[in-house]
């Protein structure tokens, strides 16, 4: 499941220099975020992260880890996971839109799913040698407490398999 790649056309040519938590922005808007997955066993703290932005704000992809990334990131490019790393890539986004999608705002509360036509929360869980991607029993939200230069937001998510909760504050790196 690649839901980067197919909002990716938006944002091609950009690219950038990771490892970018960032400097704190607004108040509360640090990263502040903390994985588990029941499947796995893992529980982590994500320490480092970068944003991207999909069709002038109408989506965003965020990758935190609990690793610095070594490489170039952009639109086309996952960040490479090294043993014993773990990657949340959490995507603001909407499934099957018809028509243009308007931009994510200040304030809105976006539901964790998979419904079509409306912006959705989606956590995919990436380490060296799986992806937990799967979303059943999926629950939460996102609300957006800041968008700009950076993506501010605080994340209740929970499904079977795996939880993020916490707070997003990340400079978005990437626009397209």
């Amino acid at each position: 499941m690649n839901l980067l790649r197919a909002l990716a056309p938006a944002a091609a040519a950009a690219l950038i220099l990771s490892g970018c938590s960032g400097p704190a922005g607004p108040a509360g808007c640090e990263l502040d975020l903390e994985l588990s997955n029941a499947e796995s066993g893992v529980s982590t703290t994500l320490t480092e992260a970068v944003a991207i932005s999909v069709a002038d704000g109408a989506g965003y992809t965020v990758f935190a880890s609990d690793f610095p990334f070594g490489e170039e990131v952009s639109a086309f490019f996952d960040p490479d996971v090294p043993d014993g790393g773990n990657l949340a890539w959490i995507s603001l986004t909407v499934f099957n839109a018809e028509g243009d999608v308007p931009p994510i705002e200040e304030g809105q509360v976006i539901p964790a799913g998979t419904q079509s036509g409306e912006h959705v929360l989606v956590v995919v869980h990436a380490a060296a040698d799986a992806e937990y991607g799967q979303n059943a029993g999926v629950t939460g939200q996102a609300t957006v407490t800041g968008v700009g230069d950076r993506l501010c937001a605080e994340i209740e998510y929970e499904d079977d398999q795996k939880s993020l909760t916490g707070t997003i504050g990340v400079d978005v790196a990437v626009r397209g």
